[in-house]
């Protein structure tokens, strides 16, 4: 009876230990580069710019497991109080990408204002698809989101 007790207590060990392993090879919730957020671009400046600016190191705030960089302390004070406001969706990954359910690397220069959200996307070409249909892109990648947060 001991034995198998912990026989039984050694395959639970197991298993958690696998399930653990399997969920830190997923794709991180915010796209990194460089070891920053989105490449280390200030997200707010897209909004009070219109414009991709790089932050600087000093001005860094951690959020969902990213250090995000930004231009000045009050634009990091103002990403802190609200990040979820300011955030590129689908974690700054490219928006043409997950419409199409994957997670592709997106360029902090490539990018869209839109509703009040930001979207990033991959390249300039890509960019310009997403401006003549970025409706169509953005309900598809919601979809997608939806599901990879599951």
């Amino acid at each position: 009876m001991l034995i198998s007790r912990r026989v039984g207590l050694a395959g639970l060990l197991v298993a958690g230990i696998g399930t653990f392993s399997n969920a830190s090879f997923a794709a991180p919730p915010v796209a990194q580069s460089n070891g920053y957020a989105i490449g280390g671009y200030d997200v707010i400046a897209y909004f009070t710019k219109q414009a991709a600016v790089r932050g600087k190191p000093e001005f860094s705030h951690v959020w969902h497991g990213a250090t995000w960089l930004f231009e000045s302390a009050a634009n990091r004070d103002k990403f802190a109080a609200n990040p979820d406001a300011f955030a590129p969706q689908y974690g700054g990954y490219c928006a043409v990408g997950m419409s199409k359910g994957g997670q592709g690397i997106a360029d902090p220069q490539a990018w869209s204002v839109r509703n009040g959200k930001l979207y990033l996307t991959a390249n300039q070409k890509v960019h310009a698809k997403f401006d003549q249909d970025g409706d169509t892109y953005i309900s598809k990648a919601d979809v997608w989101w939806q599901r990879l947060a599951k």
